[in-house]
């Protein structure tokens, strides 16, 4: 319980994934999914920024990728709302609604593992450059050229999902249209 990784990752699996799991059974909807990706990750990132075991580090590289995942984090709460058309939990994925429709009995024990358990492994692959960060062996290096080009990748990544997001959006709203005419 002392290492951070293990730490974090079970305290989010049986206090969020669990709990979401518990609450969509009561629901029937996933739709919490969802916001758990604007919500978990920066709070991942600031336990391990802030966790009393860490060592020495540059904090100018902690910084830069704590910035970087509430960077990330805005930018996909913005489509996440827009998307829902501003409203909190409006509708659940279409691929679980379709899920739950086509067999609802064994959708209550399979979506533990379809919606909520398979989070885990993305937020630990998501968060595990922020713990190397935090705690790997590298984390004393000071800030430098390979940073940048990290940092520069990074934030064109989040651009480009970004334009990626709002072409989607468009293209859903003209089929929309089109759909009604």
């Amino acid at each position: 319980m002392h290492h951070p990784l293990v730490y974090v990752n079970l305290i989010f699996f049986v206090f969020v994934c669990i709990q979401f799991w518990l609450i969509s059974l009561f629901t029937q909807t996933t739709w919490l999914i969802d916001p758990y990706w604007t919500i978990v990750p920066p709070l991942v990132t600031y336990y391990y920024a802030l966790h009393p075991l860490k060592g020495l580090v540059d904090e100018t590289r902690v910084s830069v990728t704590c910035g970087l995942i509430v960077f990330w984090a805005l930018s996909l709460t913005y489509s996440y709302f827009r998307r829902e058309e501003w409203m909190l939990g409006a509708r659940e994925d279409w691929r679980f609604a379709d899920m739950r429709k086509k067999n609802p009995t064994l959708f209550s024990f399979t979506s533990f593992f379809l919606a909520y358990v398979s989070q885990q492994p993305m937020l630990l692959g998501i968060t595990l450059p922020i713990w190397a960060v935090n705690f790997g062996a590298d984390a004393m290096r000071p800030f430098n050229m390979q940073d940048i080009i990290a940092f520069t990748g990074c934030i064109l990544s989040i651009i480009l999902a970004r334009v990626a997001d709002y072409q989607l959006r468009n293209f859903m709203v003209a089929n929309e249209k089109r759909a009604k005419n």
